[in-house]
Formats: structure tokens, C-alpha cells, sequence
């Protein structure tokens, strides 16, 4: 191709195919080279993502645009919300067990050494529920994209990074995962010890472990010791004081979930919200069935009130105070 260029150069004049053909291929080469540099940077941020990687929120965002996933937001609602949960703030609700005070483990810190919350409020969330509606939803760039992220029940990344994303910033975990927890550090052969040892140890150093629903000191202690175990250095953190009630209280549900408790933490401190992988039932509106998690093959329950929590989400959704996904997430390319 270079020869032919040189060629033509001295034969403008007497030959406009020439011309034609310098022109074509100086053309053709530059957008080759244009597409296969995008191609190279769009797919290496792909990857990064579906391979379990963790790619930086800020790449994300040159490829998921946040500010149209919130389009239908009406920030008068959101704030209106957000007021409602004073009692659910960070300083409350995060009181978090520091590495070095093992043998008085009453005591919390409120705050980091330098003075900065643990978690930062933010301008969007994502809480993400475990529903089978995320299975094959393609949501996990879109999930990564907000600021931050906040999961239950350690429930598993590795293998669904595509669905539901990989990144991190807080993870609750109830009553009956802690039991669960606790079997597995004494059980070093089982799969589940490596499962959870895995799980812990992929997170971010920074990222929080929070004991939503332990109740009482000993109680606290087993689940608290039975962390440290797989991972010495995991930042763990409680109420301070019993959420139940005030949960119950101020969404009038009973026996409220574990993605309750956390958007009531996330509603409080980010200014636009998602929730993903909240829906109760066992098929889609277009009857295509959903299984109970997105992973597993646990059989479909509903032991908590999931139905009516699913029925005040729409309601907020409606109103534009929140963002409720429960359909496939757009292709990013």
C-alpha cells in the first residue's frame, strides 16, 4: 500500500485514479487504526468486568452514562425520603470494631482515625437484592458504574460478575448467615469454608462487613470472631442499637429483609438510589419463570414479607424517590 502511495504522489496530474487511490487508502488506514484502538479499550473495560476484575468506577462511566439511568428521578421526591431516614445515618447505623481492640470488643468507632465516615455519602447507590431476576439481566457494568455498591449475605460474585457486577462497598449480612459462617470456620474441608474464605479475601480491604440484625453481646462476639477467622483484617460494623423496631416502624413491614435494612442505610446518605434484584415472584410479567436467587437451586419461598416490600419499592418508584430495576439492563455497545 505504501509503495503504491509513493507511486502516486508523482502522478497527480496525469492520473486522478491515482489521486483516488492515495486518498482511499490514507483513509482506510486511519480508521483501522481508530477502531481497533477503541475496540482494544472498550473490550479491555468488558473484560475487566466479566473476568471478576475490578474496574474503576470512573472508566465505567465513560461507557454506562449515569446521569441517563437516573433520568426519571425527581430529586424533590428523593430528598423528601432521605429526610424521613435521619435515623438511619452512617454514624449510627456503622459502628465499626477496630483490629486492635480484640479483648473489648464493646468498643466501636463511630468514625476513622482521621475523622472521615466510613462510608462517604454519595450521589448514587446501588443496593442489590439476590432475586433470579438478575440472572441474565447484563447489569453488572451498569451496577459498577454508581459510587457505591452495597450487597447481603455475601451472596457470590465469581461466575455472575456479568449480571450483577463486582464491585464493593458494604455487605450485610442477618442472623441466619452468621450461623452459617460460624459452621464453616470449624469445617475446613467443606467447600463452604473455601467459598467464604475466597469471598472475604477478594473484597477491598475497605470494605465493610455489617452485622445488621445480631442482638446481644455474645451473640455479636461469635459472628465477629468467626469473620476474623478467614480474614483477620476485615473492617466489621453494627447498629448501634437494635434495628428491628425502627425498620418495622418506618415501612410498616414485618419481618422486613435484609435489602430493607439496607436501603434504609443507602436512602439516608446517597442522593439517588437503585435497587436491583428485589422481586418476589416466581415469574416474569412475561411469564418466563425466575428462580429464587440468582444463584443456587434453592426452591421459591418468600420468608419475609417480600411481596409488600415489593409493593412500596414500586410506589417510590412510581414517585421517582428511587430507581427500581427489575428488567435486562441495556447493552453497552
Amino acid at each position: 500500500m505504501m509503495a503504491v502511495k509513493k507511486k502516486c504522489l508523482c502522478a497527480f496530474i496525469v492520473s486522478p485514479v491515482c489521486l483516488y487511490i492515495y486518498l482511499y487508502s490514507s483513509f482506510t488506514t486511519t480508521m483501522y487504526v481508530a477502531s481497533m484502538s477503541y475496540s482494544v479499550n472498550f473490550t479491555q473495560k468488558l473484560l475487566a468486568n466479566v473476568n471478576g476484575m475490578k474496574p474503576a468506577r470512573n472508566s465505567l462511566q465513560s461507557i454506562i452514562d449515569i446521569r441517563q439511568l437516573f433520568r426519571h428521578i425527581n430529586e424533590t421526591a428523593a430528598n423528601t425520603t432521605r429526610n424521613t431516614l435521619n435515623e438511619f445515618s452512617p454514624i449510627i447505623l456503622l459502628r465499626v470494631y477496630p483490629n486492635d481492640q480484640i479483648s473489648n470488643q464493646t468498643y466501636t468507632e463511630t468514625a476513622q482515625a482521621n475523622g472521615e465516615p466510613w462510608i462517604k455519602p454519595a450521589n448514587t447507590c446501588a443496593v442489590i437484592g439476590n432475586s433470579g431476576i438478575l440472572q441474565g439481566s447484563n447489569c453488572g457494568l451498569e451496577i459498577d458504574a454508581h459510587d457505591h455498591v452495597f450487597r447481603s449475605n455475601m451472596a457470590p460474585l465469581e461466575g455472575f460478575e456479568k449480571d450483577v457486577g463486582t464491585r464493593t462497598k458494604l455487605v450485610a449480612i442477618n442472623n441466619e448467615q452468621g450461623k452459617h459462617y460460624d459452621w464453616c470456620s470449624q469445617n475446613k474441608n467443606d467447600s463452604c469454608y473455601q467459598t467464604t474464605y475466597r469471598y472475604l479475601n477478594n473484597l477491598d480491604n475497605s470494605t465493610i462487613i455489617w452485622l445488621t440484625k445480631a442482638s446481644g453481646y455474645y451473640h455479636k462476639m461469635s459472628m465477629v470472631n468467626t469473620l476474623r477467622l478467614f480474614k483477620p483484617n476485615i473492617v466489621l460494623a453494627r447498629p448501634k442499637r437494635l434495628l428491628s423496631k425502627y425498620v418495622r416502624r418506618r415501612w410498616n413491614i414485618n419481618k422486613p429483609s435484609s435489602g430493607l435494612y439496607l436501603f434504609s442505610l443507602a436512602g439516608n446518605m446517597c442522593s439517588k438510589v437503585s435497587l436491583y434484584g428485589f422481586y418476589p415472584f416466581n415469574r416474569t410479567a412475561e411469564g418466563k419463570p425466575v428462580t429464587y436467587h440468582y444463584y443456587g437451586n434453592l426452591s421459591f419461598k418468600n420468608g419475609h414479607n417480600i411481596p409488600e416490600e415489593y409493593k412500596l419499592l414500586k410506589q417510590m418508584n412510581a414517585s421517582g424517590s428511587i430507581r427500581l430495576v427489575t428488567s435486562p439492563c441495556r447493552p453497552t455497545s
